[in-house]
């Protein structure tokens, strides 16, 4: 299994966390392509998991008392790099 810097500190994933994030995000263009819907937005997608995370952190991360997320609007996308 191969193992990989993230960038952000020492931060590291996996084959695993990264199939799993794969899978879900294919579940969600299936469901709203099953409402016939467009599929979503890289905005609607992080928005829902900043959403998720802010209900969920203290379950889901070790340090999530030191993490604040806060709602401000929406995520801006400004560039994405290669």
């Amino acid at each position: 299994m191969g193992w990989w810097a993230t960038g952000e500190d020492e931060d590291i994933i996996g084959d695993p966390p990264a199939d799993t994030l794969d899978f879900t995000l294919k579940v969600i263009a299936e469901h709203y392509e099953e409402l016939q819907q467009p599929k979503p937005t890289l905005q609607q997608v992080l928005n829902a998991i900043a959403s998720v995370l802010r209900m969920k952190l203290g379950d889901l991360v070790e340090d999530a008392l030191s993490i604040s997320i806060q709602k401000r609007g929406t995520v801006k996308i400004t560039e994405l790099r290669k």
